[in-house]
Formats: C-alpha cells, sequence, structure tokens
C-alpha cells in the first residue's frame, strides 16, 4: 500500500469509518487499501469475502440466527413464561422490524456486519409516547463511536452529505462480538490478516496452476539453436494450444526435431489440495466453526447424529452470538417499567432430531407427565384435539383427575366402611 493509501484509510477511520458515502472510500477501493500480508495479499472485510471458507462461515453464523424465532416473552410469578403477541414489540422483534426488512433480513444483514466489521448497528426509531417505532440497519462503515469529555460515548453516523449525525446510544442497537474495550469487536479480517492472505494466494495459486496448464508444464529442447522471433513465436502458439484447464492432454507437434522434458508436477505433488484443506481449517478457527458446516467433511466421521453436531454448533458457535442479541434487546428496546419482559431465540427447530428419535422423547415425556398430549400435537404441528389436554398417571396411564378421584373414593370407604351384612342362621331340617 502506498503512502497515499495509507493516509486516505487513516483518515476515513477517523472521520467516517470509511463510509461508501465518502469520496475517499472509493478512493481507497481504486488504490487497493487493506492490510498487507506476508503472503503478498491485501486482506480487508470485503477481498476475505472472496475465500469460500470465510464466506461460508459469516452466511452460516449470520443466517442460521436470523432464522431462530425471536419470541418476546413475560416471565410468570410462578417460574413460568409466556408469550405476548399482544404487545406492540412482538411484531417488531418477529416480524417486520422496519417497513423495508422482515425479521429474517434485518437480523442476518446486522449478523453479517457484526461478524465482517467492527459491529453490527442499527437505528432505533422512537414514537411520541416513547415506544419503539421500527429498527433501521446502519452502515457499518458509516458508524463512528467516540467518547465524551464526560466518559459518556456518542455514535456518529456519516450522512450522504459527508456530515455526521450524532445518536446517543439509547438510540443505537449495537451487536458486536470479542473486543477489547467492550464497546466494538476486533474485525477479523484485519487481526486474522495472514491467515486470510495465505488462503487468498492459495487460492490465486490454484487458479494459475489450473490456468497456466500446468500439466503440459516442461522445457522445448532442439538440437539447433533458435532465433529470438523463432523463440517468441513457438512460445506464443504453444500456449495458445496448450495454456489452460480446457486444452490439457492436448496433442502436441514440435517441429525442427524438437524434443519435450517434462519438469511439472501433479496437484497431489505440490500439496495443492492438503494445502486448501489446511486453509479452510484455518478459517473456521477464527468463527469458532465445526468445519462439516461449511462443506468439510474430511473429520466430521466422529459425529454420531445429527443432533449432536447440531447442538454442538448452537452452544459453542451460535450461543454467544444469540445471548449477545437477547441482552442488547433487555437493554435498549425494553422498557425498565416492564421488567418481566424479554426476548429469546426459540432453539426447537435447530435441535429437531430424527423422527422415531423425537417420539421416543414424546413418549417418555407424556408417560411421566409433565407434558399433554395436546402439548406434543402443538410440538409436532397438529392442532389440539379435545380431550388431550389432562396429563396422564404415570401408574396405570390415567389422568390425574381420575387418579385423584379413585384415591378419594378409596380414602371414603376406608374412613367409613359398609356395615357387614346379617347372615341368618340356617333352620335345621
Amino acid at each position: 500500500m502506498g503512502m497515499l493509501a495509507r493516509w486516505l484509510e487513516r483518515r476515513a477511520t477517523k472521520t467516517t469509518g470509511g463510509s461508501p458515502q465518502n469520496p475517499s472510500y472509493w478512493v481507497q477501493k481504486l488504490l487497493g487499501c487493506g492490510q498487507e500480508t506476508a503472503a503478498g495479499e491485501t486482506v480487508n472485510p470485503e477481498t476475505a469475502l472472496g475465500i469460500s471458507a470465510y464466506f461460508a462461515c459469516v452466511r452460516n453464523i449470520a443466517e442460521d440466527t436470523a432464522k431462530l424465532p425471536l419470541i418476546l416473552y413475560d416471565h410468570q410469578a410462578d417460574g413460568g413464561k409466556r408469550r405476548r403477541p399482544d404487545h406492540y414489540l412482538y411484531p417488531i422483534l418477529h416480524d417486520d422490524p422496519n417497513p423495508e426488512m422482515c425479521s429474517m433480513v434485518f437480523w442476518e444483514t446486522i449478523m453479517q456486519h457484526a461478524l465482517a466489521f467492527k459491529g453490527g448497528f442499527a437505528e432505533i426509531e422512537w414514537r411520541n409516547d416513547g415506544r419503539v417505532k421500527a429498527l433501521h440497519v446502519l452502515d457499518p462503515n458509516s458508524v463512528r463511536i467516540e467518547r465524551q469529555k464526560d466518559k459518556s460515548l456518542m455514535y456518529f453516523v456519516a450522512g450522504t452529505d459527508g456530515r455526521e449525525l450524532p445518536l446517543s446510544p439509547a438510540d443505537v442497537l449495537h451487536i458486536h462480538g470479542l473486543g477489547y474495550d467492550g464497546i466494538t469487536s476486533w474485525i477479523i479480517a484485519e487481526i486474522g490478516k495472514e491467515s486470510f492472505g495465505a488462503a487468498l494466494a492459495m487460492q490465486k495459486y490454484a487458479g494459475a496452476f489450473f490456468g497456466n496448464g500446468t500439466w503440459m508444464c516442461g522445457a522445448l529442447e532442439f538440437p539447433n539453436a533458435l532465433k529470438p522471433d523463432q523463440i517468441e513465436n513457438l512460445r506464443k502458439s504453444f500456449e495458445e494450444r496448450h495454456a489452460g484447464a480446457g486444452n490439457a492432454w492436448r496433442m502436441m507437434i514440435l517441429p525442427n526435431g524438437g524434443k519435450y522434458n517434462k519438469v511439472g508436477v501433479s496437484p497431489e505433488d505440490a500439496q495443492l489440495l492438503e494445502g486448501r484443506e489446511f486453509c479452510v481449517e484455518e478459517v473456521c478457527r477464527w468463527f469458532r466453526m465445526p468445519p462439516h458446516k461449511v462443506g468439510h467433511l474430511k473429520r466430521a466421521q466422529g459425529w454420531s447424529t445429527l443432533e449432536q453436531t447440531n447442538l454442538d454448533y448452537l452452544t459453542d458457535t451460535l450461543m454467544p452470538w444469540i445471548v449477545r442479541q437477547e441482552q442488547e434487546i433487555k437493554r435498549k428496546l425494553i422498557s425498565r417499567n416492564e421488567p418481566t419482559l424479554f426476548a429469546e431465540r426459540l432453539y426447537d427447530a435447530l435441535l429437531r432430531a430424527d423422527t422415531l428419535t423425537r417420539y421416543q422423547a414424546h413418549a417418555i415425556a407424556i408417560t411421566n407427565g409433565w407434558i399433554s398430549r395436546n402439548e406434543v400435537r402443538v410440538i409436532e404441528n397438529h392442532s389440539p384435539v379435545d380431550g388431550l389436554d389432562e396429563f396422564l398417571f404415570p401408574a396405570n396411564m390415567k389422568t390425574v383427575t381420575q387418579a385423584e378421584q379413585e384415591t378419594e373414593a378409596l380414602l371414603q370407604a376406608i374412613q367409613n366402611p359398609p356395615e357387614p351384612p346379617i347372615v341368618e342362621p340356617n333352620e335345621p331340617e
């Protein structure tokens, strides 16, 4: 990167974060601003997306967290929780955060920004009565966070005219990952630049490997010396006929008694495939992503069930991001006057096992009396049926009401035993 590019990058970061609305942003793009690596590749959040494993990690986490239903609940006095579809905030979280986006698109966009940049930002639009009206996605490159003299934070968002609009933290929904100050996250493409630079270099090398026809790489030998123009013409004709993967293994014709001496190596000998596999695993480490989730199945045989793999993926990869979302919603969107309200992602869809295992689990829950048959029907997307709301008694599969009635009758019989019948003596014959 040249001196001008470095200066523009520092200036854009200091003023607007490198916003596309800022003219210097496009100058940076033309100059190829980014993090230089030992592999000779320029790495930034956009060039890193060209790595298939990097793109898959960002896409998987963003989509898999966004597809889980976001439900608004109310804590109950008995320790349970109740859904609140009647609350004004429920459709904003669950259905349409703003007129332009559904919930899925909104949250996957926020998460993509949180994963690839310093954070995912959304402006909170308020009604006159202090209620949330909508959530609007902000370009993370246009957001700058600054600590004021009184130690408070202030968000500055660059507009189309280059001016910055100040927003208080209460007006910004901010989702971010691990960072040094707890306010913004490290940009993975920057701190992992050497890993991603090696992956980009390996990817470029693979393209050149096949694009230049490495199968035919070798030396041409002629008994007599060739003139410079003959060498150039021979090289051009040879490349036109044999360079490129589509020209591999074509018939070679050499004039003037020429011989072809192969000195190339196969992709296996060059350890190209092994190197690219290592790059996939290296990228996955930065995102705490199980490699099999990005299509790298070389070491996936150790997993026993689909449910086990999804549970590991949920607890280790998705759960930290889901908790960040839920806690930020509680802090910024739910009024302090409603302390029992909270938002929670519904994980059941991700942890659904195969049909037989799922039905066996339902049977155990029903026979042990802690879930009703109608609740199971709802879980399996069936409508409730009359008469299946009562819990079964584990002992002999009776309902609780039936067991209570029989117990009460037995107690009554013990407390008030019937009088024995009077037996008349037999008369002598």
